[in-house]
C-alpha cells in the first residue's frame, strides 16, 4: 500500500503512461484533495444531489458536477480517481461525520438501498462526468508534473487504457472503485456519441476501449476480484442499456448531469428489450482469436441486466436484490423470449 501511494504521488507515471496524452500551458492549483472531500462530504449529506420528494426516473445530479468538473482542472483524473476516491477512504470521511447529519435514506433519496449506492453511485457518476468533460473541452486534465507543465489527455479510450494499466500495474492493492468509474466513463461517453448504434453489436468501439485487455484470465486484479477485460466488456452492456433507454426517453442529447435514478421503477420497452438482445447477441460473432466471443457476449448482457436491476422498482421482486442471481438470469432471459 505504501508503494501505490508513493506511485500515485510521484511526477511520472512510468508504465502507467500512454503516449497519446499532450502538455499544455500550467494552470494555478485551485483545489485540494482536502478540499474536495469535505465539499463532497458536505453534498453527501444534503438533499442537492436526490431531492427529497422526487422520485422521477431521472434525476438531477449538477451539484457533484461542478465538484467533479473543479476538481479535475486541479488535481487531474489520477488525483481524483487515485487520491480523493481511494478505495474506502472516502466512505470513511463520510462515516466519521455526526450521526445526526445523515438523512432518512429512502425520504431523501427514493433509494432504500443508500448504504451500497452512495458512493458507490457516485463512483459509475464520476466517470459519466469525466467522460462528459472530456467530450465538451476536447481535453482532460490527467496530472501536473515537477515543472508544473499539466498533462492532458484528449480520447476517451486512450484514457480508459490508462486506467486499465494503473488497474493491471496494482493489481495486488487497488479494490473496484476505479472499476466503476470505467463503466461510467464508457457508457456515458458511447451513448453520448453514438445514440445510433445500429442493430449489430459495437466491434470497433469495443476494440477502442478494451482491446488491451483481452484475454481469458490474463488481466485479473485479486485484490479487486475482477478480470479488468470481462469489467470492460461488462462496461459495453452498461453503454449499450442506456443508448436504448436514452432513446425509449426520448432524450435528444445525453448529459452526465441527470443519472437514470437508482430504484426508480424504469422498465424498457419491448422494443427496447429486443434492440439489446440484437446488439449484444451480435458479439457472438467476434472473431478475435484472443477472446471468447460467448464470453463477451454474455458479459454484454451481464451489464445490461445489471442496469436492469439496480434501476427496478424495490417492489419489483424479479430484480430484488434478494432475489437469486440465477433467478433474475431466467427473468431477464424471459424477458427477451419474444425477440428471437
Amino acid at each position: 500500500v505504501v508503494a501505490i501511494y508513493a506511485f500515485l504521488r510521484s511526477s511520472t507515471y512510468g508504465d502507467a503512461g500512454v503516449q497519446s496524452s499532450r502538455t499544455f500551458s500550467t494552470k494555478p492549483q485551485i483545489d485540494t484533495i482536502s478540499s474536495i472531500r469535505n465539499k463532497l462530504a458536505n453534498l453527501y449529506f444534503s438533499d442537492h444531489i436526490f431531492p427529497s420528494g422526487d422520485k422521477l426516473e431521472v434525476a438531477n445530479v449538477s451539484a457533484l458536477y461542478d465538484i467533479v468538473d473543479t476538481a479535475i482542472d486541479s488535481i487531474g483524473v489520477r488525483g481524483l480517481y487515485f487520491g480523493v476516491f481511494t478505495d474506502g477512504e472516502l466512505d470513511w470521511w463520510f462515516q466519521g461525520r455526526e450521526d445526526e447529519e445523515r438523512w432518512d435514506c429512502w425520504e431523501t433519496h427514493g433509494t432504500s438501498h443508500c448504504d451500497a449506492y452512495e458512493p458507490w453511485w457516485w463512483y459509475h457518476y464520476l466517470g459519466a462526468m469525466t467522460a462528459e468533460k472530456l467530450l465538451k473541452e476536447g481535453r482532460v486534465l490527467w496530472d501536473t508534473e515537477k515543472d508544473r507543465n499539466r498533462n492532458y489527455d484528449t480520447n476517451a479510450a486512450d484514457l480508459v487504457r490508462k486506467i486499465h494499466r494503473f488497474q493491471y500495474q496494482f493489481r495486488n492493492e487497488l479494490g473496484d472503485m476505479t472499476y466503476h468509474a470505467t463503466h461510467g466513463l464508457i457508457w456515458h461517453t458511447i451513448a453520448a456519441t453514438h445514440a445510433e448504434l445500429g442493430t449489430s453489436f459495437p466491434f470497433e468501439l469495443t476494440d477502442a476501449f478494451c482491446g488491451d485487455v483481452y484475454g481469458d484470465g490474463e488481466y485479473y486484479a485479486p485484490r479487486a476480484n475482477k478480470d479488468i477485460g470481462r469489467e470492460c466488456f461488462h462496461s459495453i452492456g452498461h453503454a449499450i442499456f442506456y443508448v436504448v433507454a436514452q432513446r425509449q426517453l426520448q432524450m435528444t442529447s445525453m448529459t452526465s448531469k441527470l443519472q437514470l435514478r437508482p430504484s426508480s421503477g424504469f422498465v424498457l420497452s419491448e422494443d427496447s428489450w429486443c434492440e439489446i438482445y440484437q446488439l449484444c447477441h451480435g458479439a457472438a460473432n467476434m472473431t478475435n482469436k484472443t477472446i471468447n466471443s460467448s464470453k463477451v457476449e454474455d458479459r454484454c448482457f451481464g451489464g445490461v441486466r445489471h442496469s436492469v436491476r439496480i434501476l427496478a422498482s424495490d417492489d419489483d421482486e424479479r430484480w430484488h436484490y434478494t432475489t437469486p442471481d440465477a433467478q433474475r438470469k431466467t427473468f431477464f432471459l424471459a424477458a427477451m423470449n419474444h425477440c428471437h
